[in-house]
């Protein structure tokens, strides 16, 4: 019996070897997959997240550019610097202009309601994007500010 035990022995040819090296292939081609499918997830993260920021940057940038009365006065193109961003505003226009409500007709200045469209664009040079803000504002002004 011990003869025919050492006959097995030598009558395998490298099987176990064989087996050993595709379960090591499949391991290291699974390792590799999952590395490249981890690196895409961090750059589309990465992205998102940078194009969250620069949309921040630009809506603070249009609340900046409509805060002050004078920008729907005399309407001029601006660029408002926030953060590492610079974000450029065109001047804003006037869609439309209503006598305002609650004025008594035999008052003499009668004041208007003004209906703005803003619209405020910013480019990032690093990541590639672009991100482009549409805010509707509405302000009482003296009649003729909505020319």
């Amino acid at each position: 019996m011990i003869i025919s035990a050492r006959r097995g022995l030598t009558t395998q040819k490298g099987v176990t070897l064989v087996v050993a090296l595709i379960v090591l292939s499949i391991l290291t081609f699974t390792t590799v997959s999952i590395v490249n499918i981890s690196n895409v997830d961090l750059k589309v993260a990465s992205n998102v997240q940078s194009k969250q920021v620069l949309q921040n940057h630009v809506s603070q940038a249009m609340e900046v550019g409509i805060s002050s009365v004078d920008t729907f006065l005399n309407p001029v193109e601006q660029e408002i610097t926030v953060g590492y961003s610079t974000v450029e505003i065109p001047s804003f226009e006037c869609l439309r202009a209503v006598p305002a409500s609650g004025y008594s007709a035999v008052a003499t200045i009668i004041p208007e309601e003004t209906h703005w469209h803003v619209q405020a664009t910013s480019y990032d040079e690093v990541t590639s994007a672009r991100v482009t803000l549409h805010q509707g504002v509405r302000i009482k002004l003296l009649s003729g500010a909505c020319d």
